[in-house]
């Protein structure tokens, strides 16, 4: 089972070495893409006989369409590598694997050809405004805002009326004919690549939305609502989603997932010491 892992990275350069040391094995390649306006370099140096590339630079904005041109690039590269892989699984350097790597490559070989993400329907309660407002309304995460008597000339937003919108974690494990699907669709729509350019936070609904209007049965039939992610959305004070500690460790390892975010070394790193010793 030959594992591809998309890693967006902007900071915490020795948080995320360590992260793919642990996921290191002779069968995972890391494709890795830093932001542009990041200090960090990782070299052959730092991260020893580590199979990685480099992808090229996009300078990321939160918020806005940046993050998904920084993934597409990332599954294009690995569309287009040499190597063959079976399963791409896009991770931030503030994940952090909570099974060994022998059952998460188990699970895969396994569960070989299903599609792991998470989705919801919109208009979804979760959300303010249902989500539609990121969809309805202009939003210039990427591009100079213009002024406000231009800003409310602007006519309303129209999504693609051959899709219906779904929303979802940014977060996702495709395998490679999935992946390949959605460059097929990316190439045959600019006008939804367009669109998601002034949508607000569209990585997470410019997959699941492709995903989940697809008339292809290997796709639809295929689709799982689950990121494999333990994420906590439900404290009470900012950040969110929560920054992990070692008072969620069990929390963490009885949530029957495969990775967890977001961490954060500064503020805790002995839950990850916690995490190594319990999937060792």
């Amino acid at each position: 089972m030959k594992l591809a892992y998309i890693l967006m990275a902007h900071k915490n350069q020795q948080q995320v070495i360590r992260l793919i040391k642990n996921l290191n094995t002779p069968n995972s390649t890391f494709f890795i893409h830093i932001d542009k306006k990041s200090e960090m370099t990782l070299t052959p140096d730092t991260l020893g006989s580590v199979n990685f590339e480099l992808l090229e630079r996009e300078e990321v904005n939160w918020g806005g369409f940046s993050q998904v041109a920084a993934t597409l690039k990332g599954i294009k590269t690995i569309v287009n590598s040499a190597d063959k892989f079976d399963y791409i699984i896009l991770i931030s350097g503030q994940c952090y694997p909570i099974k060994s790597n022998l059952m998460i490559e188990r699970f895969f070989e396994e569960h070989y050809g299903q599609i792991f993400i998470d989705y919801f329907s919109m208009p979804y309660d979760g959300w303010d405004y249902g989500g539609m407002n990121r969809i309805e309304q202009y939003h210039f995460m990427d591009q100079a805002s213009p002024d406000d008597a231009t800003r409310k000339a602007l006519p309303p937003r129209k999504f693609p009326e051959y899709l219906k919108p779904y929303g979802g974690s940014q977060w996702w494990c495709f395998p490679l004919g999935t992946a390949k699907y959605v460059l097929d669709f990316v190439d045959n729509h600019p006008d939804y690549v367009e669109f998601h350019k002034y949508s607000f936070v569209p990585d997470e609904m410019f997959f699941q939305t492709i995903l989940l209007n697809a008339d292809d049965s290997e796709i639809k039939d295929n689709i799982v609502c689950d990121g494999l992610r333990y994420i906590d959305w439900g404290k009470p004070e900012p950040p969110y989603p929560a920054i992990l500690t070692s008072e969620d460790f069990n929390s963490i390892m009885n949530s029957g997932k495969f990775f967890a975010r977001k961490f954060e070394m500064s503020i805790d790193s002995q839950v990850l010491d916690m995490i190594d010793e319990q999937r060792q």
